[in-house]
């Protein structure tokens, strides 16, 4: 059971908004499925403003959002917890229920769920409830929410200071520029910005700051998320020398996909890439030994079949398997990498050396940035495993808990690897320096 506070009302999320789109989260949470979102549209278009209200199927609409839900439709899941919470005709009025769906959207990474639940935690106005809130924001600012950053300004600025609703229950102007700084840099980028590494440079307190230069851009770089320089990849197309060579970035058909083959004593039959392989007449063909090296190799139509390099193997026996002509490949994951740091989204680091693990049931050793990884069999490693899943981490602490950002994934299924960028000693003892 969730231990939200019960029975409050959501803002509720206005599906009719024309200028509504956030582009991190069109590209970095689960894509929308197709049959979800025309559920969703559907559910828009009987929930008519231009319809008087009474007059709307909300048991229709009602039943769409579900089944946009069930399908991880997270704007489907804010406009059901707000039906949920409305006095509007529908099947279901727990607020429990409604408080759920927000918790499933913050899961997908969807930061617009987490300003409104940080002030929803606060009503209660007791400290422990105010700290949650600040948790909550803090967290919503890491996944690129401009309004929970910029909120924490106004609270840390003195806001509703006066009248005991003020979150953190003092004046930290140092705090406040700071996020309102981090705030004007995720409101410019609309979304797409990140800054899963904040507590590098504002963690809450009552750590202390470390000591920031004053320049905007070192405080946003170093709360950015970062990446190692990709690994030359010596087994590249570009970097192989004779029939061997490819022009990078494109690639040919995998084996299970090669059209027919030949055997070595024919002239080639097509201009393209061939893979020589060999084996019995039964022998399954992902089961077949390399005859020449394991790579394709680039023959004109009329040219004969080089000899296979293992000594005493005769032509005949020898099958050319076709894979075509080189086409492009999709991006890797080093080429997405590579496209967010020339975008300024990701900052790139040093590869450490030697590298650095630690599971995350263990206490950080050594400060810095640390990425999260759980193992690709996990149930929940698609929605986990993304570039964000990092954390500035101090020695000594207790590395993050998944389940405060309402992942179901236990301590000890992660693993972290670091990624160095420790803060470096100030020239006063205990003060610690922003670093890059």
């Amino acid at each position: 059971m969730s231990d939200l506070p019960r029975y409050t009302k959501l803002p509720l999320f206005d599906p009719h908004r024309k200028a509504f789109r956030c582009v991190y989260q069109d590209q970095h949470v689960p894509p929308l499925d197709p049959q979800a979102e025309l559920w969703y549209e559907q559910a828009l278009a009987l929930d008519d403003p231009n319809i008087w209200y009474e007059n709307r199927d909300w048991k229709k609409i009602y039943q769409l959002y579900v089944q946009a839900t069930e399908r991880n439709h997270w704007k489907a899941m804010l406009n059901l917890a707000s039906l949920i919470l409305s006095s509007y005709p529908v099947p279901e009025h727990e607020p429990e229920v409604a408080i759920r769906w927000v918790e499933k959207a913050m899961t997908l990474g969807v930061p617009d769920a987490a300003e409104k639940l940080g002030f929803i935690y606060a009503r209660a106005n007791t400290a422990e409830a105010k700290l949650r809130a600040l948790r909550v924001m803090h967290e919503g600012s890491k996944l690129g929410s401009a309004d929970c950053a910029h909120g924490l300004a106004s609270e840390f600025d003195g806001f509703n200071l006066t009248n005991g609703r003020n979150l953190p229950g003092y004046v930290d102007k140092d705090r406040s520029t700071r996020y309102q700084v981090l705030g004007d840099a995720l409101e410019f980028w609309q979304g797409r910005l990140k800054l899963p590494n904040l507590d590098k440079v504002l963690p809450l307190p009552p750590a202390p700051l470390p000591k920031w230069d004053g320049n905007k851009q070192t405080l946003i770089d170093a709360a950015k998320a970062v990446t190692a320089p990709a690994k030359p990849d010596a087994a590249s197309g570009a970097a192989l020398q004779g029939r061997e060579q490819m022009l990078a970035g494109h690639g040919v058909l995998p084996l299970a996909q090669s059209p027919y083959s030949v055997t070595g004593d024919r002239l080639v039959p097509e201009t393209g890439y061939w893979l020589a392989l060999f084996g019995t007449a039964k022998t399954p063909r992902e089961k077949l030994a390399s005859a020449r090296g394991g790579r394709p190799e680039r023959y004109q139509a009329g040219e004969r079949f080089e000899p296979a390099r293992i000594a005493g193997l005769l032509p005949e026996t020898v099958q050319w398997h076709y894979l075509g002509q080189p086409r492009p490949l999709p991006p890797s994951q080093d080429d997405f990498l590579g496209q967010m740091v020339r975008a300024g989204w990701m900052r790139q680091v040093p590869a450490t050396v030697p590298l650095r693990q630690c599971s995350g049931h263990r206490r950080c050793p050594q400060e810095g940035i640390w990425e999260a990884r759980v193992a690709d069999s996990h149930p929940l490693a698609k929605l986990f495993n993304t570039w964000t899943q990092q954390a500035f981490v101090q020695e000594g602490r207790i590395f993050p808990d998944p389940r405060a950002r309402s992942i179901d994934v236990e301590r000890h299924d992660v693993m972290w690897t670091y990624l160095g960028s420790p803060n470096v000693d100030g020239a006063a003892p205990g003060v610690r320096n922003i670093s890059l």
